[in-house]
C-alpha cells in the first residue's frame, strides 16, 4: 500500500510539472503572437491639417492596438484613421483586422466603405 502511495504521488508530481510546462508554453506563445501581430500594425500616420482631436484619437487607438493587438483593437484603429480622413492607413488597418478575424463581416464592410470614400 505504501508503494502505491509513492507511485501516485510521483505521478501527480509529474503531471504537475507537465501542466506547469504547458502553461508556460501557452503564455509564451501568446506573448509571441501578440508581438508578431503588433509588428504588422501599419506605422502611425497623421497628416498636417488633421484636426487635433482626430490626431489624439488615432494616437490613442494606435497605442491600444500595439499594447493589445486583436482584430477589434486594430479595427478600431482603422475606424480612427477613417474618421481622421486618412484612407490609406484605414485600409491597411481594416485589412489586418480582416486577416486576423476572417469570419467577422465588419472588417471587409469597413474596408469597402473606406475604398468607396477614397
Amino acid at each position: 500500500m505504501a508503494g502505491s502511495a509513492v507511485g501516485v504521488r510521483g505521478l501527480a508530481s509529474a503531471a504537475g510539472v507537465v501542466i506547469a510546462a504547458a502553461a508556460v508554453a501557452w503564455i509564451g506563445a501568446g506573448a509571441y503572437v501578440r508581438r508578431t501581430q503588433a509588428e504588422r500594425i501599419p506605422p502611425l500616420t497623421v497628416s498636417a491639417g488633421t484636426p487635433e482631436p482626430a490626431v489624439d484619437a488615432v494616437r490613442e487607438a494606435d497605442a491600444t492596438a500595439r499594447r493589445s493587438p486583436s482584430a477589434a483593437t486594430i479595427g478600431a484603429l482603422g475606424m480612427a484613421y477613417h474618421a481622421a480622413q486618412l484612407p490609406d492607413a484605414a485600409l491597411a488597418a481594416f485589412a489586418l483586422a480582416e486577416a486576423m478575424s476572417p469570419d467577422d463581416p465588419a472588417w471587409p464592410s469597413y474596408r469597402a466603405l473606406a475604398l468607396e470614400e477614397r
